[in-house]
């Protein structure tokens, strides 16, 4: 009840604005209560939100309002990243150009481009397909070959196993942890450095609670939210097109 009739003194406002300006323009969306609902539940929900911008323009896309209203719901218990995404479009001289513009509104950000790690995604999946038609027949001179290989694992995991089952804690060294990441660089983002970012963040958000780290994308459409989805999933999980406004639903 609140926020229906918040909703409708808020549209009695806009109802007045557009009375005495007739230059300002209201799309039926931003009159639909039920896409505001959309938008504060993925925000009440995320611990994590990414706010996806278009790269051609970051400015004209990001909205200073939605950042506060993020404020305002979590504080210091919601995490919030600018997301430029379509930076492939952009020069080396326009990504400098902006990743200095937005240190200095203190906005936390990120390059990034789904068109190309879709890309990616795309030459593997027909490296896979070239390969899988492929019969790689072993013989058993060749086989013989790899027997000390495996003899050595075997004798890898029995150690393990016994570390295990006397309670001592094995601990392997992670490649990963060598690697800083860090925010706003021009480097554009991959996939997997975007998922060590947001586990790196889930990292730091569980310390004192274990619980899943949920990630919200927002952002006007067409500004790339289901690509960068569907990229992080590795497969297609949302509907893209070209048309705004594709998805409609969480």
């Amino acid at each position: 009840m609140q926020e229906t009739n918040a909703f409708l003194e808020w549209r009695r406002d806009i109802a007045a604005l557009e009375e005495n300006n007739v230059k300002l323009a209201i799309t039926p969306f931003e009159k639909n209560i039920e896409v505001w609902k959309q938008l504060w539940r993925v925000i009440e929900k995320s611990d994590l939100l990414l706010q996806i911008v278009d790269a051609r323009n970051p400015y004209f896309y990001y909205s200073q309002d939605l950042d506060k209203y993020i404020q305002e719901m979590g504080g210091d218990e919601k995490e919030f990243i600018l997301c430029i995404n379509k930076a492939d479009f952009l020069s080396e001289q326009l990504i400098e150009h902006w990743n200095q513009y937005f240190l200095g509104k203190g906005i936390k950000h990120i390059f990034f481009s789904a068109k190309l790690e879709q890309e990616k995604l795309d030459n593997e999946d027909m490296i896979i397909e070239e390969d899988s038609d492929e019969d790689f027949d072993v013989d058993d001179e060749e086989e013989k070959e790899f027997e000390p290989l495996f003899d050595d694992l075997k004798k890898q995991i029995d150690h393990e196993n016994e570390l295990r089952d006397a309670g001592i804690e094995i601990k392997k060294p992670k490649a990963n942890d060598e690697r800083e990441i860090k925010f706003n660089t021009t480097e554009i983002y991959t996939r997997e450095l975007l998922i060590e970012l947001l586990n790196k963040v889930a990292k730091e958000k569980q310390r004192n609670h274990d619980k899943r780290l949920f990630v919200g994308t927002v952002g006007y459409p067409n500004v790339g939210k289901s690509s960068l989805i569907n990229v992080l999933c590795g497969r297609k999980r949302v509907g893209v097109a070209a048309m705004p406004g594709k998805t409609k639903h969480f």
